[in-house]
């Protein structure tokens, strides 16, 4: 292979996995939306694998705050 003929690997940043995935999703057509940004379907499979499989991060629970009833007295032993 010539230097005239390589072709560079692209990077990739999360934001943009995400957003050929989920176009993937919604249009229903991986191999169309493979195509349409240059890459393989077997690629957005990859993707969508690896989304599915990491738990969603930064988010947040809802949780109840109740005062303090102050100190239970312990249960008595037998």
């Amino acid at each position: 292979m010539d230097d005239a003929t390589y072709v560079r690997r692209r990077r990739w940043s999360p934001q943009e996995k995400r957003a050929v995935v989920t176009e993937s999703v919604t249009s229903g057509n991986v191999i169309a939306t493979a195509k349409r940004h240059g890459i393989q379907a077997q690629q957005i499979y990859r993707w969508r694998e690896r989304l599915e499989a990491r738990p969603a991060c930064g988010a947040f629970l809802a949780v109840a705050v109740a005062s303090d009833p102050g100190p239970s007295s312990p249960a008595p032993l037998s």
